[in-house]
């Protein structure tokens, strides 16, 4: 299941923080940029002159940009198969939730 995600502000944060704190509770998750560059202006909305300058300035895949002026250039993957359980997902569900949810609503 792809996704990005966004912090109690409605902010987008960036693949690569995400899953530094999912390893961090030992969860593994696929991310990663958006390699193919006429898919990632698409979904990214970006402009040409956008992609020109972030291919000048190394903004390349396996790079560790997630964000370009709050706009996600990767996503976060997650895959549940048949030896996942309830556990697994809780303690994904958790990770969200103390680092990306407002408390106070």
């Amino acid at each position: 299941m792809p996704f990005d995600g966004k912090d109690a502000q409605g902010c987008f944060v960036g693949f690569v923080e995400v899953g530094r704190l999912a390893v961090m509770a030992g969860i593994t998750l696929h991310m990663g940029r958006f390699c193919n560059l006429g898919a990632s202006q698409r979904w990214s909305h970006l402009d040409t002159k956008d992609t020109i300058m972030l291919s000048s300035i190394e903004y390349t895949c396996g790079n560790d940009h997630g964000l370009f002026n709050g706009i996600p250039l990767g996503s976060l993957r997650i895959s549940f198969g048949a030896m996942a359980n309830k556990v697994d997902i809780d303690m994904f569900c958790d990770v969200l939730v103390r680092y990306y949810c407002n408390r106070s609503l």
